[in-house]
């Protein structure tokens, strides 16, 4: 009997505090119909965002690739099949882009080789070089295959497009094997790992002009193409190596220290040289060099623990503003004169690579 004069009590007071005015009530049916559509707006967004980094890192990688060692064949698009998305947004995928299994198209980026062939978002490719591409996953692999192997050279797609099948001669474009990839993460961060690029959402949002944009994917390939990561391990192995010599003379544990003295050498120099051959990286696919510099006033006003002159791993902003603004006057003179946009090299002031080599840049 207290037991329930306790439970009446507490119903009594929950009611007391609970909402007063009359809500409207939510049908389940319309809930549904209304999470169906935050899908769509969802995907509709995200792929805003993709098709806007797909076409700078595009231009940028295939406007340099005579200056990268690794070097791969690319299209232009992106493709999706009903495997591959996730369960609770196939329906979405499948209401925008007609995406079935069959690998269907889901962005083409403006100018790239898909473009340039009179491909279109929600084409499914039916076969290439006269071989079907099956459906699924294994499709998806046979077609990644057939692009790797083509070389640059052109591959006979056949395109299912409304309730036609259409010819279509795709030449693929030989640009930097650096893949970039998106993350979906609120900082506002990009980072290089040797072998590839991760652009953060946030980033995406901070890079107001497609210039900064430029000059951030820039800045990540030359870490890549200048061997910075492979140089930043060889100084921690040293470092290691250093710090094992020194435990063994004095009985103290001194290796993870050494080993990180040895990563953070030359880490602002590092930093610096990414920052000088991305904006020539930039520039090279045509975009404003002048804006590169003034995405770090705008980064020291978002951030402004970064303008200090001491720096951290990184040069601080002012100085990066004004190295980067110097090298964008050094651009804006070679652009004068028509010379070679090629990034001067420590060892006698010499280009990266002749500039005989250069032809054909934009």
């Amino acid at each position: 009997m207290k037991h329930l004069f306790l439970l009446a009590l507490l119903a009594a007071v929950l009611a007391a505090c609970a909402p007063q005015s009359r809500v409207p009530e939510i049908s389940r049916e319309a809930a549904e119909e209304e999470a169906r559509k935050q899908r769509e707006i969802v995907i509709l967004e995200r792929m805003k965002v993709q098709n806007r980094l797909r076409s700078v890192d595009f231009a940028v990688r295939a406007a340099n690739v005579d200056l990268c060692k690794e070097k791969a064949p690319a299209v232009g698009f992106l493709t999706m099949n009903l495997d591959s998305a996730p369960r609770e947004y196939r329906a979405a995928y499948g209401s925008l882009y007609g995406v079935t299994r069959q690998i269907t198209l889901i962005s083409v980026f403006e100018g790239g080789p898909a473009d340039r062939a009179g491909l279109a978002v929600g084409d499914r490719i039916v076969s290439a070089n006269g071989t079907a591409v099956a459906a699924g996953s294994a499709g998806q692999s046979r077609l990644a295959k057939l692009i790797a192997e083509s070389k640059g050279r052109p591959l006979d797609l056949t395109v299912r497009r409304g309730g036609g099948l259409v010819p279509v001669e795709l030449s693929p474009r030989m640009i930097c094997n650096y893949p970039t990839f998106l993350r979906n993460d609120d900082s506002v961060n990009a980072f290089a790992d040797g072998s590839r690029i991760v652009v953060t959402s946030g980033l995406m949002r901070f890079a107001e002009a497609d210039d900064e944009l430029a000059f951030v994917i820039g800045h990540e390939l030359a870490h890549n193409t200048m061997g910075h990561i492979e140089a930043k391990t060889g100084n921690m192995i040293l470092g290691g190596i250093v710090g094992a010599i020194l435990t063994g003379l004095s009985g103290v544990n001194v290796i993870d220290p050494m080993m990180q003295v040895g990563v953070l050498a030359f880490s602002q120099e590092f930093e610096a040289e990414a920052d000088y051959v991305g904006v020539y990286y930039a520039a090279r696919a045509g975009y404003d060099a002048k804006k590169a510099a003034y995405f770090w006033r705008r980064m020291a006003a978002a951030h402004p623990s970064a303008i200090g002159l001491q720096g951290t791993t990184h040069p601080s902003s002012a100085k990066r503003f004004l190295a980067v603004e110097a090298a964008s006057r050094e651009i804006a003179g070679k652009q004068a004169k028509g010379a070679p946009l090629i990034p001067y090299m420590n060892s006698a002031r010499t280009p990266a690579r002749k500039p005989a080599e250069a032809e054909g840049n934009r």
